[in-house]
């Protein structure tokens, strides 16, 4: 059984300037022990899907579908029961740590805070979890840095002590937003060994969400290639990176910098007044006048699934 299932799931936004679809009908499953992860262009519904599965979408979203958690429904759930779950089976790691972290409180007491909140922990014992979770992430004084303020530390400091925040509670189910954004190549390195070792040491699941590709890659079981709301393909990370299928997948590559760094033609469709057919027929080299009639379904292909009539 999947730790997480997402069924038919669509979130749209009103706005005063029309209805925007962020996430459209989109299925996939989160398997126990994996890293998943869902990448695409900045504004493809990523975060979206996330917020969702927290349940801190804004009053004007409007969402459909199923989000199956250990087999409840997490859409159905009241504040008090999605509370429960909230940082205590289901963490996330944000993007962005300096701004995640607040400044006014030492980061020993925010590592501390779920163990406080969830499990009424004294606060002694939650500050002697929070020392034992700083040395096991790369801090070599705990004693003294679980009183250090955010701003007293660097970005890639401030990065360690959200994973730690995130694991106190040793929970199911890790969402990693955007973990390496803002950060340079060897902080982005702390951050890969740091996910790894999540994996490894706690159990939990990973759904990685990211644009950055070789990040992925370099952490990742399965792909999921978010474009324009939609899913267009699930793969496993090896073979994605070997045979990308999706011609959006094959441009994504392409335009990575080991790879000629090739922008893809044109620019991602309106959320509001979306392409018919296929959302990615403007700009797919191998469009066909079907592409821009129906929207295609996703198709088995090999070990994953593709969005696209090549492969009916």
């Amino acid at each position: 059984m999947s730790l997480l299932n997402i069924e038919n799931l669509s979130v749209s936004f009103e706005t005063s300037v029309g209805l925007v679809k962020a996430v459209d009908d989109v299925s996939f499953k989160v398997e126990k022990d994996e890293i998943l992860a869902l990448v695409g262009e900045t504004g493809c519904g990523k975060s979206v899907i996330a917020n969702s599965i927290l349940k801190i979408l804004p009053n004007n979203a409007r969402i459909e579908g199923k989000i199956i958690y250990k087999g409840d429904n997490i859409l159905k759930m009241d504040e008090k029961d999605i509370s429960s779950i909230r940082g205590r089976e289901i963490s996330t790691i944000f993007q962005n740590p300096s701004l995640s972290l607040n400044p006014a409180y030492p980061v020993g007491w925010q590592i501390s805070e779920p163990l406080r909140v969830h499990e009424n922990a004294p606060k002694k014992n939650s500050l002697t979890v929070a020392k034992k979770l700083l040395r096991r992430f790369g801090f070599v004084d705990p004693d003294h840095d679980v009183d250090m303020y955010p701003f007293q530390l660097s970005g890639g400091m401030n990065q360690r002590v959200m994973v730690a925040t995130s694991v106190v509670l040793n929970p199911c189910l890790i969402i990693a937003d955007e973990p390496t954004t803002g950060l340079d190549r060897s902080l982005i390195k702390e951050v890969v060994e740091e996910i790894k070792s999540i994996q490894k040491t706690n159990g939990s699941s990973v759904l990685l969400i990211t644009h950055d590709l070789n990040f992925a890659r370099a952490v990742s079981n399965r792909i999921i290639v978010m474009y324009s709301g939609d899913l267009v393909e699930i793969a496993n990370t090896s073979e994605f990176f070997k045979e990308p299928r999706h011609p959006y997948s094959k441009a994504l590559l392409k335009s990575m910098p080991e790879n000629g760094f090739v922008p893809i033609q044109g620019s991602s469709p309106s959320m509001i007044h979306e392409p018919s057919g296929c959302k990615f027929h403007p700009r797919c080299p191998k469009k066909t006048e079907n592409c821009s009639i129906e929207k295609p379904k996703m198709f088995r292909s090999g070990n994953g699934m593709v969005r696209c009539r090549l492969f009916a």
